[in-house]
């Protein structure tokens, strides 16, 4: 039995996302040793609009991964020990915000899917170095 589950609402966004990117995250949560939530998949026009001007999105709708259906990318939160979503202010979040994307390049690497990280856009060996833009919540598959 799997010691993680995704929740009604996880599973929702999940569904709204590319089969590829399903696997991939199904695979990363089945490793057991960090529970998550899916906190969005897919992103209409007045919600992109509105993350574009809030300037949490560079991209103008549609040309951002979410605004396809389904979409090619997803935005997940590391959750704590009681399975509730980590706050944007908990002081471990970046830290655990990292390990998540091990596991999800883990997994791409195991599904035969080439992953992108918010954290590392031009990919994960230059994840030490600065970026201009920084969305650790944010995975998407590359075709």
């Amino acid at each position: 039995m799997a010691k993680y589950k995704f929740g009604q609402r996880s599973e929702g966004e999940l569904k709204t996302c590319s089969e590829a990117l399903q696997r991939v995250t199904r695979r990363a949560l089945a490793y057991g040793v960090l529970d998550f939530a899916i906190l969005e998949g897919h992103r209409g026009q007045a919600k992109h609009d509105r993350y574009y001007a809030e300037g949490k999105s560079r991209l103008k709708f549609p040309n951002g991964n979410h605004n396809a259906y389904p979409s090619n990318a997803l935005d997940a939160i590391p959750c704590g020990s009681d399975g509730k979503v980590l706050p944007q202010d908990h002081k471990g979040l970046r830290e655990a915000l990292h390990f998540l994307a091990g596991l999800m390049f883990a997994a791409a690497a195991e599904e035969g899917v080439v992953l992108r990280w918010g954290g590392a856009w031009d990919g994960p060996a230059k994840v030490a170095e600065p970026q201009k833009f920084d969305d650790l919540f944010h995975f998407e598959v590359r075709s």
